[in-house]
């Protein structure tokens, strides 16, 4: 994650169940995010009930699932091009 910013979206996401319910619409398991994320299933299923923040390398990778599955590719493109 590269800002504060991201880091309360993250949060955000988490605490109001959206980060759940956007992994159930994008059709991937929690097994499937701790792959991509390198943490135990345990990590996140803690995540997704509030019991634990994400951090470190982990947290970036998860932000970047839920942000693609909540905003989608064409959002993610088109924030970088917004920052040129």
């Amino acid at each position: 994650m590269n800002t504060p910013m991201d880091r309360a979206r993250l949060v955000t996401w988490i605490a109001t169940g959206k980060a759940r319910e956007a992994r159930g619409n994008a059709g991937w398991t929690a097994g499937q995010v701790a792959e991509e994320c390198g943490v135990t299933l345990r990590t996140v299923y803690r995540w997704e009930n509030e019991a634990r923040v994400p951090r470190g390398a982990a947290a970036g990778r998860y932000y970047a699932l839920l942000d693609r599955w909540i905003n989608g590719p064409e959002m993610l493109t088109a924030e970088k091009g917004a920052e040129r």
